[in-house]
Protein backbone atom coordinates (compact mmCIF):
# COMPACT_ATOMS: atom_id res chain seq x y z
CA UNK A 1 0.00 0.00 0.00
CA UNK A 2 2.83 2.38 0.89
CA UNK A 3 4.43 1.91 -2.53
CA UNK A 4 1.13 2.51 -4.35
CA UNK A 5 0.53 5.75 -2.48
CA UNK A 6 4.11 6.91 -2.56
CA UNK A 7 4.23 7.13 1.22
CA UNK A 8 6.47 5.46 3.78
CA UNK A 9 5.28 2.49 5.82
CA UNK A 10 5.48 4.61 8.96
CA UNK A 11 3.23 7.27 7.44
CA UNK A 12 0.66 4.61 6.53
CA UNK A 13 0.86 3.23 10.11
CA UNK A 14 0.28 6.72 11.48
CA UNK A 15 -2.77 7.22 9.27
CA UNK A 16 -4.18 3.92 10.49
CA UNK A 17 -3.39 4.90 14.09
CA UNK A 18 -5.53 8.03 13.69
CA UNK A 19 -8.60 5.76 13.57
CA UNK A 20 -8.15 5.43 17.36
CA UNK A 21 -8.97 9.12 17.86
CA UNK A 22 -12.39 10.24 19.00
CA UNK A 23 -14.29 11.76 16.02
CA UNK A 24 -13.92 15.34 17.27
CA UNK A 25 -10.12 15.12 17.42
CA UNK A 26 -9.94 13.33 14.07
CA UNK A 27 -11.91 16.20 12.56
CA UNK A 28 -9.41 18.67 14.07
CA UNK A 29 -6.56 16.75 12.42
CA UNK A 30 -8.45 16.72 9.10
CA UNK A 31 -9.04 20.48 9.31
CA UNK A 32 -5.39 21.03 10.35
CA UNK A 33 -6.44 22.54 13.68
CA UNK A 34 -4.35 19.83 15.34
CA UNK A 35 -0.96 18.73 13.97
CA UNK A 36 -0.90 15.25 12.42
CA UNK A 37 1.89 14.05 14.73
CA UNK A 38 0.06 15.31 17.82
CA UNK A 39 -3.05 13.47 16.64
CA UNK A 40 -1.07 10.26 16.34
CA UNK A 41 0.40 10.74 19.83
CA UNK A 42 -3.04 11.48 21.29
CA UNK A 43 -4.50 8.34 19.66
CA UNK A 44 -2.65 6.24 22.26
CA UNK A 45 -4.60 7.89 25.10
CA UNK A 46 -7.77 6.55 26.68
CA UNK A 47 -10.99 7.80 25.03
CA UNK A 48 -12.07 9.69 28.16
CA UNK A 49 -8.75 11.51 28.32
CA UNK A 50 -9.12 12.27 24.62
CA UNK A 51 -12.51 13.88 25.37
CA UNK A 52 -10.94 16.03 28.09
CA UNK A 53 -8.13 16.92 25.72
CA UNK A 54 -10.63 17.91 23.03
CA UNK A 55 -12.34 20.26 25.49
CA UNK A 56 -8.97 21.75 26.41
CA UNK A 57 -7.98 22.24 22.75
CA UNK A 58 -11.39 23.73 21.94
CA UNK A 59 -10.94 26.33 24.69
CA UNK A 60 -7.16 26.92 24.52
CA UNK A 61 -6.00 26.01 21.02
CA UNK A 62 -3.81 23.15 19.81
CA UNK A 63 -1.37 21.31 22.03
CA UNK A 64 2.27 20.68 21.17
CA UNK A 65 3.91 17.26 20.91
CA UNK A 66 5.95 17.92 24.07
CA UNK A 67 2.74 18.48 26.03
CA UNK A 68 1.18 15.23 24.79
CA UNK A 69 4.45 13.38 25.46
CA UNK A 70 4.47 14.70 29.04
CA UNK A 71 0.86 13.60 29.49
CA UNK A 72 1.59 10.12 28.15
CA UNK A 73 4.69 9.87 30.36
CA UNK A 74 2.65 10.70 33.48
CA UNK A 75 0.06 8.06 32.58
CA UNK A 76 2.74 5.45 31.87
CA UNK A 77 4.29 6.26 35.28
CA UNK A 78 1.00 5.32 36.94
CA UNK A 79 -0.37 8.78 37.67
CA UNK A 80 -4.12 8.63 38.21
CA UNK A 81 -5.43 11.04 35.63
CA UNK A 82 -8.19 13.52 36.29
CA UNK A 83 -9.21 16.34 34.03
CA UNK A 84 -7.65 18.84 36.42
CA UNK A 85 -4.39 16.88 36.55
CA UNK A 86 -4.30 16.69 32.74
CA UNK A 87 -4.74 20.46 32.44
CA UNK A 88 -1.99 21.01 34.98
CA UNK A 89 0.40 18.77 33.01
CA UNK A 90 -0.41 20.53 29.73
CA UNK A 91 0.14 23.97 31.24
CA UNK A 92 3.38 22.98 32.99
CA UNK A 93 4.77 21.57 29.74
CA UNK A 94 3.72 24.36 27.43
CA UNK A 95 6.76 25.42 25.39
CA UNK A 96 8.03 28.86 26.30
CA UNK A 97 5.92 29.05 29.43
CA UNK A 98 7.28 30.66 32.54
CA UNK A 99 8.30 28.41 35.41
CA UNK A 100 5.33 27.28 37.42
CA UNK A 101 4.74 29.41 40.49
CA UNK A 102 3.65 27.38 43.44
CA UNK A 103 1.05 28.23 46.04
CA UNK A 104 1.18 26.13 49.17
CA UNK A 105 -0.95 25.82 52.27
CA UNK A 106 0.22 24.28 55.49
CA UNK A 107 -1.59 21.15 56.54
CA UNK A 108 -2.52 22.85 59.81
CA UNK A 109 -4.41 25.57 57.93
CA UNK A 110 -6.36 23.05 55.87
CA UNK A 111 -7.04 20.36 58.49
CA UNK A 112 -9.75 22.39 60.23
CA UNK A 113 -11.84 22.19 57.04
CA UNK A 114 -11.60 18.42 56.48
CA UNK A 115 -12.32 15.24 58.45
CA UNK A 116 -9.21 13.79 60.08
CA UNK A 117 -8.95 10.79 57.73
CA UNK A 118 -9.05 12.87 54.54
CA UNK A 119 -5.92 12.21 52.49
CA UNK A 120 -3.83 15.04 50.96
CA UNK A 121 -4.90 13.90 47.48
CA UNK A 122 -8.57 14.10 48.47
CA UNK A 123 -8.02 17.56 49.95
CA UNK A 124 -6.41 18.73 46.72
CA UNK A 125 -9.31 17.33 44.66
CA UNK A 126 -11.88 19.11 46.82
CA UNK A 127 -10.01 22.41 46.55
CA UNK A 128 -9.66 22.10 42.78
CA UNK A 129 -13.35 21.22 42.39
CA UNK A 130 -14.35 24.21 44.49
CA UNK A 131 -12.08 26.49 42.44
CA UNK A 132 -13.67 25.16 39.25
CA UNK A 133 -17.15 25.96 40.62
CA UNK A 134 -15.91 29.44 41.58
CA UNK A 135 -14.36 29.91 38.13
CA UNK A 136 -17.71 29.12 36.45
CA UNK A 137 -19.30 31.83 38.59
CA UNK A 138 -21.56 29.45 40.49
CA UNK A 139 -20.15 30.75 43.77
CA UNK A 140 -18.75 34.17 44.56
CA UNK A 141 -16.33 35.13 47.32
Amino acid sequence: MANKLGESRNTIRRFIRLTELIPELLEYVDKKRLPFTSGVDISYLDKEIQKWLFEYIKENGPVKSVQVAALRREIENGTTMTQEKMISILIENQPGSKPNRKVTFSENKLRSYFPEKTSPVEIEEVILNLLEIWKRGEVTV
